[in-house]
């Protein structure tokens, strides 16, 4: 019953706007917060959420105010929306010093720290974590500092494997998170977080390939999740996507696709893209090892047109945390300098930067000449090896292709159709139904070209590329098990 008059009091709020935010008392805001506390609606919980914040701005309800940050903070990470998760993280920040609330300020580090991490920035991601943990420590309840201290190892741990570490030091990480987990007194109330805690362990044996180990610790987390009427759709999520991944290594592809589409419901309930993205990729391979052509393609479709709308948001989505290191850098310059002296430093420190880029930027030109050169050299050694190329004495006109090719420079078709006067009728008389894009993606092929620096010379993602192969290879009616380059350079 409390639960639905929640509910009106939040349509109520939504319908009115901000036309009517002090006419609301404390009691009726914390009934809002619970109902976006536990809605999986992140695009409602955001709404409501500002609406919470402007709210007990409007009655100087602090508490309100930052519950409502890092709400919005928790659900935007709960669906890897990382750019808005630094944002609310850093939004609070302040509100929780001024509060004295220690467990909010540990949470909202560990937001911002991960979101570093997922957005390519792990120096920072590392020391924010890193700073959480003395915080986290000074909590007075025990449950929610073992809680939090549960957190920040895995979220060290994140930053670990994608930085590029050892993947084995990335599981002592996620298995102390889950030693803090398991010393939580009540366990009801955290269920949910522990048998993420679990799935977490199942994911790295699944990445060390230690699959027994793997499929023990993703089907605990299952079964934990779905026990005393709890569902973690996250937990049972990822858990599925990793059984999905293990079972088609085993070449199991019917169990394989009922943990894929099983996690692809899961994850629709979220509108985790990401995850939606590597499902779908997942079940186009699934369906190809069952021969399924027509459902393979329509989920590799959906999985690449996923992968291209993500990685635009990503090139946005670094624009914040790097205004958010500015400024904080500029505002702990002023803060340790005194006003006298303030343009001075200032000045000094600009020329230095300007100098010490200048020298970087020469010496970065100077480096990636020499690495494009060595490329260049090696590519054309490749080339000149092959069978399939022209004697040596074209050697300078196989170069010339190259380099054209390197630079993205569409005037290499006409070289190399004067180079190799034959390969694109050939290609052309065997799939009348190429389109030109798909020619050039042959002849690149002709040429020795690999996926990864296909991706690189046309500004394209290796997703990208790995589609428009499977779909050359339908049209000229390559089986999977045949190579595409070989009989590139066999025509």
């Amino acid at each position: 019953m409390r639960l639905f008059f929640a509910t009106l009091l939040a349509g109520a709020l939504v319908f009115c706007g901000g036309k009517c935010y002090a006419q609301y008392n404390v009691k009726q805001i914390d009934s809002l917060y619970n109902i976006v506390d536990q809605s999986h609606d992140t695009k409602l919980c955001l709404k409501l959420g500002d609406i919470i914040y402007n709210a007990s701005k409007a009655i100087n309800y602090e508490q309100g105010m930052l519950k409502a940050r890092v709400v919005c903070g928790i659900k935007c990470y709960d669906v890897s929306r990382w750019e808005d998760a630094f944002k609310y993280a850093t939004a609070g920040e302040g509100l929780a010093t001024k509060v004295h609330d220690i467990p909010s300020l540990t949470l909202l580090s560990i937001i911002k720290g991960t979101s570093y991490t997922y957005l390519g920035f792990y120096k920072e991601g590392r020391q924010t974590l890193l700073n959480a943990i003395p915080m986290a420590q000074n909590i007075a309840d025990a449950d929610v500092r073992h809680f939090r201290i549960g957190n920040i190892c895995f979220s060290l741990g994140l930053n670990n494997e994608m930085s590029g570490g050892d993947l084995r030091t990335t599981l002592v990480f996620r298995q102390k998170s889950y030693d803090e987990q398991i010393k939580i007194s009540k366990k009801s109330k955290y269920i949910k977080r522990l048998s993420t805690a679990i799935v977490n362990i199942g994911d790295i044996y699944f990445k060390l390939r230690q699959y027994d180990s793997a499929a023990y610790y993703l089907n605990k987390a299952i079964s934990l999740s779905t026990e005393r009427n709890i569902y973690n759709f996250h937990a049972v999520g990822m858990a599925s996507i990793d059984l999905g991944r293990l079972f088609y290594q085993e070449h199991k592809y019917r169990e394989s696709e009922i943990y894929y589409q099983k996690a692809l419901t899961v994850q629709a309930e979220l509108k985790n893209g990401y995850h939606i993205r590597d499902i779908c990729m997942g079940l186009s391979k699934v369906y190809i090892a069952q021969k399924k052509n027509k459902e393979a393609q329509q989920y590799l479709d959906r999985g690449i047109a996923l992968s291209d709308s993500i990685a635009r948001v990503e090139k946005n989505a670094i624009k914040t945390p790097l205004s958010y290191i500015a400024n904080n850098d500029i505002q702990q310059l002023s803060e340790t300098r005194r006003a006298s002296v303030r343009i001075i430093m200032l000045t000094c420190i600009l020329f230095i930067i300007v100098v010490g880029a200048a020298c970087f930027y020469l010496h970065r030109l100077k480096e990636n000449q020499k690495e494009k050169t060595k490329e260049f050299d090696e590519l054309v050694e490749k080339l000149e090896h092959n069978n399939s190329v022209k004697p040596v004495s074209k050697a300078d006109a196989l170069k010339e292709i190259v380099d054209l090719v390197m630079s993205n420079n569409p005037a290499f078709l006409m070289k190399f159709n004067e180079f190799d006067t034959g390969f694109i009728k050939k290609i052309s008389a065997i799939a009348p139904n190429l389109v030109a894009s798909e020619i050039e993606f042959c002849v690149l092929l002709r040429l020795n070209f690999e996926t990864k620096e296909i991706a690189r010379y046309t500004k394209t993602s290796v997703r990208a590329v790995e589609g428009k192969k499977y779909r050359i290879r339908k049209k000229l009616a390559i089986p999977s098990n045949v190579d595409l380059t070989t009989v590139m350079t066999q025509i």
